[in-house]
């Protein structure tokens, strides 16, 4: 006889019920576990991110008396000022480029130091540099979320003595917060000890003009007379304006579109900032002859003057507030008032029109490593023909 043929898949008996269960249980089992472990991966990587990117502050040298004031632990309170860089201080955090992901590389932990006079500046200074030397202020894009070495003021010095100004400096008194009359207040403050050929101010276009509107901070009234902090200042607004606007990300509101909106709801005060605006400018132009020193306007611009397109299509609010181009008419303004004062003016607009990339601009819409390196390539030959204008 032949053998009978072997049970093919469709004719074998099938598993006892109980086997069937087990199998299934174990199959879910390992689906859980899988599903497990994803999740455990991310909570981690979660976790090694926020711990990367929580800014560390340390102490450098000796601590600075009047530190550290309401804005936090890199700022020290100034009866002067209002607020000021805290000496000796170094800050390490993580950040990237606007809407790309982290490189996990070097480039995106950024290591800043302040020195021993408060300066963003790797090196104290304790002598003064033998060569022209400028003193440039602006707020928080100059103070920078980029490392010392990336930031513009450095990439000039080293550009102007590579360029064969021996001994060239860039001293970098940049502070967060700042309006455009305290960066005046700011070289003020350190004029004597720096003694400077240059003064020059980095006006951020997107929010140096609403600040003059600060009350409590020193400022400017509506007589253009200069006034500490007021103690009691009005009760804020600017809550009422991030409702209006609804923006998808909070930092655009403060690095451009609090000021646009704010013009467009009060038009009644654009005029009145301009006067505070061109007045800043005549301390700053004052500030310099006193001294026998040079005088420079930078125009940097936000976010929203760059890509207005891409703000406008945000909402119906932001698509009026950037109709109402009141962060490009005070551009215009600040252009025409510093021309009109004997003020030199480097205005970066086109060029970071032309080069067009988001990455200008880190992800919370401060300039960010491009936009650096931008800005120094321009203003490198506007510093050049003002120390040579003044024998440095």
């Amino acid at each position: 006889m032949s053998p009978s043929p072997a049970p093919t898949e469709s004719t074998a008996a099938p598993p006892p019920p109980h086997e069937a269960r087990r199998r299934w249980f174990r199959r879910i089992l390992a689906g859980f576990v899988l599903l497990a472990g994803v999740v455990v991966v991310q909570v981690g990587r979660a976790i090694v991110g926020a711990l990367e990117s929580r800014l560390a502050t340390v102490v450098t040298g000796p601590a600075d008396p009047d530190a550290p004031s309401p804005r936090g632990d890199a700022y020290a309170s100034d009866p002067v000022l209002g607020v000021r860089p805290r000496r000796n201080l170094e800050q390490r955090f993580v950040i990237h480029p606007l809407h790309s992901p982290p490189s996990g590389g070097e480039r995106d932990r950024v290591v800043r130091r302040t020195d021993n006079l408060g300066l963003v500046r790797s090196e104290d200074v304790t002598t003064l540099a033998t060569g022209p030397r400028a003193l440039l202020v602006g707020d928080s894009h100059l103070m920078g979320v980029v490392s010392n070495a990336d930031n513009a003021a450095d990439l000039l010095e080293r550009r102007l003595r590579a360029e064969g100004r021996v001994g060239a400096a860039v001293y970098n008194a940049s502070c967060g917060f700042y309006s455009l009359y305290q960066e005046v207040l700011r070289l003020r403050s350190l004029a004597e000890t720096l003694k400077p050929d240059l003064f020059i101010v980095v006006c951020f276009l997107g929010n140096d003009f609403v600040e003059l509107e600060d009350a409590g901070s020193p400022h400017l009234d509506d007589a253009l007379v200069e006034r500490p902090a007021d103690p009691s200042p009005p009760p804020e607004t600017t809550s009422e304006r991030m409702r209006w606007l609804a923006l998808p990300e909070e930092m655009l509101f403060w690095q451009g579109m609090n000021q646009a909106a704010y013009f467009h709801l009060h038009p009644e005060r654009f005029e009145p900032v301009c006067a505070k605006a061109k007045r800043c400018l005549e301390l700053l132009r004052d500030l310099a002859n006193g001294r026998g020193a040079r005088a420079q306007l930078v125009l940097l611009p936000g976010y929203d003057l760059v890509f207005s397109q891409r703000v406008a299509a945000l909402g119906d609010a932001a698509r009026q507030a950037v109709a109402t181009d009141a962060n490009g008419r005070l551009r215009t303004f600040v252009q025409q008032a510093a021309a009109e004062l004997g003020i030199a003016t480097v205005d970066v607009l086109d060029a970071f029109q032309a080069d067009g990339r988001e990455d200008l601009y880190a992800t919370d819409y401060h300039v960010f490593l491009r936009g650096h390196a931008l800005l120094a390539e321009r203003m490198a030959p506007a510093v050049a023909a003002q120390f040579a204008a003044c024998g440095r």
